[in-house]
């Protein structure tokens, strides 16, 4: 009786801890292309350096790469859970400006779509959910 107990106990937790470690691991997503983007602002406006955004690895990363007398990249993984649509090739001037565009994702979680909106001038973009 008590190993049914615990087996029944088993099945009902793991698939409750697994989908909450998925719903972090793309707030975690989230949060790493705003750090990322962030820094790329952060280097155009005070080093004058162009980033370039663009998806690689079959869209399961973004990269963000950058030249400072020798090439630097730092990427975001995407989880799982998380699939691009849509990514545009985006181009971040040495001024911070990007031109404006869409990128589209979505969640096998959540079963909803999302679309990056990249903002015209500022440079920054924000996530609606669709």
């Amino acid at each position: 009786i008590v190993m049914a107990i615990v087996t029944m106990l088993l099945c009902l937790i793991t698939p409750l801890a697994s989908r909450s470690k998925q719903e972090a691991s793309e707030r975690q997503f989230w949060s790493d292309l705003q750090v990322q983007w962030q820094a790329a602002q952060t280097r155009a406006k005070v080093n004058h350096q162009i980033t370039f955004i663009e998806p690689q690895d079959q869209s399961k990363l973004i990269e963000f790469s950058w030249v400072d007398h020798q090439y630097h990249h730092a990427t975001v993984k995407l989880p799982s859970t998380l699939v691009l649509d849509h990514f545009p090739d985006i181009k971040m001037l040495e001024t911070g400006f990007v031109s404006p565009q869409t990128a589209r994702f979505h969640s096998s979680l959540t079963h909803k779509k999302y679309e990056m909106r990249i903002q015209l001038g500022w440079g920054g973009y924000h996530v609606v959910e669709k």
